[in-house]
């Protein structure tokens, strides 16, 4: 009887890392191996680990940072637990720098990504960046893949309180099946506005150029000038989550998310950023 449950529980392992294996080759993998709503004008993220999905984002950063993310459980999981570490600088006022790296190992599934980009200011309301992504993914019995992908961004101030952004993911056209004749690749483009000093909100088309597309709708509303909150529904997939930021002091933010999927469940997310 142990023996059968093992292999069942085997079963459903593979099962599920493949499902993954497809599922997180469809966009950049550091920032879908912790499962998250991003925006591409991203008024409404409350950590930095939003700026990955449009690297032009990083030139907001006002100080140097480094932040560790940790997904206990992702989507019911706990042998899929995910971890990763992202540090960004500003280094002058026209130019900044974003790395990042993050993974999971056990026997019967891994992966690893790594990631360095950059964003600069072109003109007064214009802000350009990209990044390059190096990801590898491992199943047991399956030959392993890895892709380089290369993505760019850009923002657009419209006004002091509204922002345009769009984000285009793998412009090189990379796939993990060397002879695959379906590259994946995707369009985020946005529009984010500042309502009042502590409401914001995105809007968000997100485009798939082989596959299904949807819109995104996040808000972010500042209770306390310590305390952030934001919510964010998106339909491709059907997603949603709640965020929650404390800064109890101006270098130290913990962040807590949990997001739903409505296939795949829940997953928890905690992190700590550091500012100096």
């Amino acid at each position: 009887m142990k023996n059968s449950h093992t292999q069942i529980k085997t079963c459903g392992w593979l099962l599920a890392c493949i499902f993954l294996y497809t599922s997180t080759a469809r966009a950049q993998q550091l920032t879908t191996s912790i499962p998250s709503i991003h925006t591409a004008a991203g008024r409404s993220a409350i950590s930095e680990f939003s700026y990955s999905a449009n690297p032009s984002l990083c030139l907001s950063l006002d100080s140097s940072f480094v932040g560790a993310m940790i997904v206990p459980s992702r989507f019911g999981m706990s042998e899929l637990r995910y971890g990763t570490i992202l540090a960004g600088k500003r280094l002058s006022q026209n130019f900044s720098i974003i790395s990042g790296a993050g993974g999971l190992g056990n026997a019967l599934y891994s992966e690893f990504s790594g990631m360095v980009g950059g964003a600069l200011q072109i003109g007064e309301n214009l802000v350009v960046g990209t990044t390059a992504e190096y990801s590898r993914i491992s199943i047991q019995e399956y030959v392993p893949a890895s892709i380089l992908e290369v993505n760019v961004g850009a923002t657009l101030t419209l006004s002091q309180g509204l922002t345009a952004g769009v984000a285009v993911s793998n412009i090189l056209r990379g796939s993990y099946a060397v002879d695959s004749r379906r590259i994946h690749q995707k369009i985020l483009i946005g529009l984010g506005v500042q309502i009042v000093p502590t409401l914001f909100i995105d809007a968000d088309a997100s485009i798939s150029l082989n596959e299904y597309s949807g819109v995104t709708l996040a808000a972010r509303y500042d209770v306390l000038p310590e305390v952030h909150c934001r919510l964010a529904v998106s339909t491709s997939p059907r997603t949603a989550e709640l965020s929650v930021a404390l800064c109890p002091l101006p270098s130290i933010a913990i962040l807590a998310t949990g997001h739903y999927h409505d296939v795949l469940g829940i997953s928890e997310q905690v992190g700590v950023v550091w500012y100096w």
